[in-house]
Order: structure tokens, then C-alpha cells, then sequence
């Protein structure tokens, strides 16, 4: 292993932990500061000892002007002297913007994945340090959130890992002046605007007065709590609860088992804090709030750009979290649906995002099937056909024994924007028969009151969404 202490240290614990694999290539997501410059260069000596690859990842923000484009340069020249291949994005952000740091994270990080993929890097490493560690623990600490959130900055996030996570800033400029490894500064960094400089330069010096050990001890909190978190998902596993995530949606299953308030806020915290969510105890109670209502699904939490819901329709109980993605626009204009016999080729029908298809049943699959995700059942008469188009302002519907707007049903089942008009509402004779809430996660689908299923119905259909259908 080279010689220099830190290093040794930080090379022992990628090959310990298997941090990354021998011959791996190797995405180092780089600014042009301290902490960068000492993670490219501990990983250029390591590579000769693990046959690793390296390529470089700099995103210039554009918010300094010439100073983001001399960091670029720095960037480029360095890749070039260490002979690795440089991946260079430039996009132009508003250090004035609200969220501006939040929204360059999270910009780096889509693109960060987006290369490692087309590339075929086998991880990415960022320059976190311990002080970054703590500096995050403080700002959860101080604008609320649950264990899950002190968690703070993971070691290894799926392709992602932070191998100098144990590492002081003070070692670090150690490290470089001592290798004689140059480095630029950025201004911005200074300025106590923005909420994590100011814990840096502010609150961190003020505890360490008093405290002198507490850039060692305020990171051991994320440790504590890594540990915590971990010992309840395995315990959660060995009881049957499970856990999904992919890029826009997370989901814990939580079977049939009945869940009290500690085992939702462990939960509802976990899935917020898979999309990067750090969750407040205002949040989750409010989230509680509504899960105690009698509904089988339920919206429990909304912004702009996400949700987090219930759903207990297949007998055991879902929480859910996704992203919100916009919806294509349906047309007004009503098109027939086909329907086909049981055990006949379904043909698929094309509604805007969705597709689906219907066929006929029987009473027995329904007593069946009815509380399945992503299959409904209406009663017809044999005459009628089955129409869809796009909701229109003053449509109504049968339910609960006096006609709805289908508009306040979309408002309690917490449609949003766009999503109105991309839901398909489906049509029998000349009324509404259906608003299938259920085709975009979105509480419990709307069946009029003289569609409902009984044992001397006609004729049964069976609706299904097919995306549901192809998950199962």
C-alpha cells in the first residue's frame, strides 16, 4: 500500500469493506477543491494497487462566472496530467434561487447515474468528509427530521461510496500540503447565506469552544443511528416487511401485519428519506393522522412533486411514496373499448399514459379478485358498449346514493394539475361508470352505485391496467 498514513488508511478501508471491486472503473465525481483534489489522488495511487480505472465527473454550475470556468479548466488540465478520461457537464444555476443547493445535489447526482450507465463505471465516489458528517447531522438535527434522517451522509448508496468519510477537513489539508497537491478555493463557500456555510462557520467553531471533540462525536451520531436503522430493517425482514425502491418510487410492505405508530413513523421515514426527503415529526404526524381514516387508499402527504399514500385493497397494508410524473393530456373526444370473452386474447387499449383491457367474467372471479390492485369489476346490461375519454368540467356520477362531480372526487383523491385530464373516465350507456383513481396510485377507484357488482348482475367486465398486471 503507498506509504503517505492517510492514504494507507483509506485504502485499507475500500479493500476491507470492498468499497470497490479489483480491475473496477471508477466515476470520481469532482469540484476543483481540497476535498476533491485529495480523493483523486489517493485513488490515483491506489489504482496501481487494484488495477482500477478512473474517469472524472465535473459539473460546472456557472454561478461564479469566470471563477466556474477557471475551476473547469483546473479540472480539465488535472485529467489530462493523470491520464483520465473527463465527463463535463455545464448548466447555469441562480445562487439566488430558492433551493439552489438542493437542486444542484440532485442535478449531479441524475447525472452522475446517467454516466456511470452509459459508460459502464462500476461506482461512483464522491469527496465526503467527517466534517461534512457533521455539519449534515446538524442541519437535520436543526430543521427536523426522524433516525432515519441521521443517518445523514451514507457510506454506500447502491454505486455510490464516500471513502474519505472518515476523514477530518484538517487531515485533509494535511494530506495535500504535505504531497504538495494544489487545490482552488470557491468564494461561495464563505458566504453564510446559505444554511450549510453557516453551520461551518458559524455553529461548528462555537460548539468546538466549548467542546473540543465534537467534530469526532456529532458524526458518531450518524453511525449510532446507520446502526438503529439497520437493526430494524433486518428485524423488519425476518417479520415478513418488505422494502422496494427504483428511481421514482419506493413501497414497504408491511403484509398483514397490524401497524402501530413507531412502525409507521420507521416506515414513512424510510421512504422519505430513499428519495432524499428528510422528514419532520410535524410531517409524519400529519401522515399518521390520515392513515387512521377508514379509507382503503389514502394520500398522506403532497407537494409539488411527490406523494406519499396508503393502500390496503390486497388484504395487507402498502406505504407508498413515489415522484409525480406528468401525465399526457386525454382527448374529450369518446372511444370505444372492446371487450373479449374470458380466456380470449385480450386487445390492449391505449388511454393517454395507461393501458388496459377488459373482458367478461363471472361473479365467481370477482368474490375472488375484487381487493386486487390493478383490476376492477363493473356490472352492464348485454346491450351496452364501453366508451372512454378525458374528464370534462361538470361530469357527474352515481355514488353513495346521490350524483358527485367527478371534479370533487378527483380533489379527495388528491389528483393534481394535468392528472385531471389524463385519467380515463369509462362510460356504459350515457352515463359514467367508472374513474379508475387506481390506473395512477391514486387512492381507490369510483364505481357508480348501479355499476356495482352483485350476484344477479348481466353481465360482469373486468378492467385491467396492465402496467399493475405486468408487476405482479
Amino acid at each position: 500500500m503507498p506509504r503517505d498514513e492517510l492514504c494507507e488508511r483509506v485504502g485499507h478501508a475500500i479493500l476491507n469493506d470492498s468499497l470497490v471491486p479489483r480491475s473496477g472503473r471508477i466515476l470520481l465525481a469532482l469540484s476543483a477543491g481540497k476535498d476533491s483534489m485529495a480523493l483523486l489522488h489517493i485513488m490515483k495511487e491506489l489504482s496501481t494497487v487494484m488495477d482500477l480505472t478512473l474517469g472524472i465527473f465535473h459539473l460546472n454550475h456557472g454561478t461564479r462566472e469566470k471563477e466556474s470556468d477557471d475551476d473547469e479548466l483546473f479540472i480539465r488540465n488535472i485529467s489530462v496530467e493523470n491520464g483520465c478520461t473527463l465527463h463535463v457537464r455545464k448548466e447555469f444555476y441562480s445562487p439566488d434561487e430558492k433551493s439552489f443547493e438542493e437542486k444542484a445535489r440532485n442535478r449531479r447526482y441524475d447525472l452522475l447515474n446517467e454516466i456511470a450507465s452509459s459508460e459502464g463505471y462500476d461506482r461512483i465516489m464522491t469527496a465526503h468528509t467527517k466534517s461534512d458528517q457533521a455539519e449534515t447531522v446538524l442541519m437535520r438535527l436543526f430543521t427536523g427530521t426522524h433516525i432515519a434522517g441521521l443517518r445523514a451522509i451514507p457510506r454506500v448508496r447502491g454505486i455510490i461510496v464516500r471513502p474519505l468519510l472518515d476523514c477530518t477537513s484538517q487531515e485533509i489539508v494535511a494530506y495535500l500540503k504535505r504531497n504538495g497537491i494544489l487545490w482552488r478555493e470557491d468564494r461561495s463557500n464563505s458566504d453564510v447565506k446559505y444554511t450549510r456555510n453557516f453551520i461551518r462557520h458559524e455553529i461548528i467553531p462555537f460548539i468546538a469552544s466549548r467542546f473540543p471533540r465534537s467534530g469526532e462525536t456529532i458524526p458518531d451520531i450518524a453511525r449510532a443511528a446507520t446502526e438503529c436503522t439497520d437493526l430494524i430493517e433486518e428485524i423488519a425482514a425476518i417479520i415478513g416487511i418488505k422494502f422496494r425502491h427504483n428511481d421514482n418510487e419506493s413501497e414497504i410492505d408491511f403484509g398483514g401485519t397490524m401497524v402501530e405508530r413507531n412502525l409507521f413513523n420507521w416506515g414513512a421515514a424510510r421512504l422519505f428519506t430513499s428519495m432524499s426527503i428528510f422528514v419532520s415529526r410535524e410531517r409524519l404526524d400529519e401522515a399518521w393522522r390520515r392513515y387512521n381514516t377508514r379509507a382503503y387508499c389514502a394520500v398522506l402527504y403532497s407537494d409539488v412533486s411527490s406523494v406519499l399514500e396508503k393502500d390496503m385493497r390486497g388484504g395487507s397494508f402498502v406505504l407508498r411514496f413515489r415522484k409525480k410524473i406528468k401525465k399526457n393530456v386525454l382527448s374529450a373526444v369518446e372511444e370505444k373499448i372492446v371487450v373479449t370473452k374470458s380466456g380470449m386474447p385480450n386487445q390492449i387499449v391505449e388511454a393517454g399514459d395507461f393501458r388496459f383491457y377488459v373482458y367478461e367474467t363471472d361473479y365467481k372471479e370477482y368474490s375472488v379478485r375484487k381487493c386486487e390492485r390493478g383490476i376492477l369489476f363493473l356490472s352492464v346490461d348485454d346491450s351496452e358498449d364501453l366508451r372512454f375519454r378525458s374528464f370534462i368540467n361538470g361530469d357527474r356520477m352515481l355514488v353513495n346514493g346521490s350524483e358527485k362531480k367527478i371534479k370533487y372526487l378527483m380533489n379527495e383523491n388528491r389528483c393534481f394539475g394535468d392528472e385531471k385530464l389524463s385519467i380515463p373516465v369509462i362510460i356504459t350507456g350515457d352515463k359514467i361508470a367508472v374513474v379508475p383513481f387506481s390506473f395512477i396510485n391514486r387512492g381507490y377507484d369510483r364505481i357508480a352505485d348501479d355499476r356495482l357488482v352483485h350476484v344477479s348482475s348481466k353481465k360482469i367486465l373486468a378492467i385491467c391496467n396492465t402496467t399493475i398486471e405486468n408487476e405482479r
